[in-house]
């Protein structure tokens, strides 16, 4: 069984694109995830498989850093790889460097320096700043701590976008946290930590929540703060089945004799309730659990009898774009096939984000009968503002698509057509329910 992955959603930077990309992000985080692990049976995952993940992250952000244009790729990727870096103790028992196979990781990161080494000394600040940053991981990969962190110390980000810099300095937070934790400074890193978690409401990427709450819950143990650290692993574990994460805190929960099983009565109560409170000038107004959007998707993840009835509910009531993400997402994890009128109802809608909200929700459950009316209705919207994701869409769903140019950001007409052409040829060589 696997876990969710990857270990960051990504949200693109600068402007409009934040909002956008973490609405993209919800979905595709809840979309690749697998069934529930089994934490009695640590052969699922091992440290040797880890190390491989690694090295897979490592050739990503390798062929990445290729393109010029834009290295924040290579920031979220190396990023991850230190979320990996940061968890494989909790996760193993052990440090990374002494699982098998971790030699060719070293090899590799020092290949990598000198690339990123030299993309930091030039260019617009946002691929300078992500080329530093990550340079600091390699160091560390590459068994240089001490110069890792006496460069992330260094770290300066540039430009004045102020969500910029958080995105910048809460990864530099969080590899300065690793690198203690790692040395046994757990105070130092549990401050580290809690200053990059601080950034989250301004960084433009998202870290995966999972990790850092598991983490941050392991840091509160070793410095003595048992309640807290107990309240946050069980917060992973009512809120992200299936993840690192999950399995990290399941674990320590049932070694402390601490365990609450999420059930879908605890959900409602704590996570998705309402409550009706007055505001300064005395008049009612909805309170929203911090957690409500997360619970969403866990009621997927966890399977619950319940969870069906409950998402139903919330596809007439989803109050904004992002929870309608989240149960979109959701319907699709839970794999009830009774989702499938919602989701089509959704995706008939004249919404852009609608549309792709359902569009990867139906595909997950099989029902790609939306792929021809989607490319019609993209391609002849006069507002059709999100066709890089549209794309993104339609290749995840055929398995292919026509060939582009990798910056390829297509206008309606031309979107339209190229696809409808490929998918005319597809039609040519197999059949149409072939097509995903």
């Amino acid at each position: 069984m696997k876990t969710k992955e990857p270990l960051y959603l990504e949200r693109s930077c600068l402007g409009r694109h934040v909002m956008r990309a973490f609405l993209l992000g919800i979905v595709m985080w809840c979309l690749v995830a697998a069934a529930a692990i089994d934490v009695t049976k640590p052969e699922a995952r091992t440290p040797g498989t880890a190390v491989d993940e690694i090295l897979s992250l490592l050739d990503r952000a390798d062929t990445a850093s290729q393109n010029k244009d834009s290295l924040e790729t290579c920031l979220v990727t190396l990023t991850s790889v230190g979320s990996m870096l940061d968890t494989f103790e909790m996760e193993f028992g052990s440090q990374p460097e002494k699982a098998p196979g971790f030699e060719k990781v070293k090899t590799k990161a020092k290949a990598m320096l000198a690339s990123f080494d030299q993309l930091s000394k030039g260019g617009i600040y946002f691929n300078q700043d992500s080329a530093d940053t990550s340079a600091c991981i390699l160091l560390e990969l590459a068994g240089r701590s001490k110069d890792a962190l006496k460069r992330l110390s260094n770290v300066t980000p540039g430009g004045g976008c102020g969500n910029w810099q958080a995105t910048v300095m809460q990864s530099v937070n969080e590899q300065m946290s690793g690198i203690y934790q790692r040395r046994g400074k757990y105070a130092k890193a549990l401050s580290l930590l809690q200053a990059a978690m601080g950034l989250d409401g301004l960084s433009l990427y998202a870290p995966r929540q999972d990790l850092t709450l598991a983490r941050y819950a392991f840091l509160l143990a070793k410095t003595g703060n048992e309640k807290e650290a107990i309240k946050n692993y069980q917060l992973v574990v009512d809120l992200f089945p299936n993840t690192t994460g999950w399995t990290i805190s399941k674990r320590a929960l049932l070694e402390k004799k601490a365990l609450i099983e999420p059930t879908a009565a605890r959900l409602s109560d704590l996570y998705l309730k309402v409550e009706m409170v007055p505001d300064e000038q005395g008049i009612s107004r909805n309170r929203y659990s911090a957690y409500r959007e997360e619970a969403v998707l866990a009621l997927g993840g966890h399977r619950f009898p319940e969870s069906f009835e409950l998402l139903e509910k919330m596809v007439a009531t989803a109050r904004r774009s992002r929870e309608l993400a989240c149960v979109t997402a959701s319907l699709a994890e839970l794999g009830d096939k009774r989702a499938l009128p919602l989701l089509h109802a959704i995706e008939a809608e004249d919404d852009q984000f609608a549309k792709l909200y359902a569009a990867s929700a139906l595909h997950a459950l099989g029902d790609d009968s939306w792929v021809e009316p989607f490319i019609s209705y993209f391609g002849t919207h006069k507002d059709a503002f999100e066709l890089d994701w549209a794309d993104r869409t339609l290749r995840n769903a055929c398995g292919g698509g026509p060939d582009t140019k990798p910056d390829w950001y297509p206008k309606p007409a031309e979107f339209a057509r190229l696809w409808s052409e490929w998918i005319a040829n597809q039609k040519n060589k197999k059949p149409v329910a072939a097509l995903r």
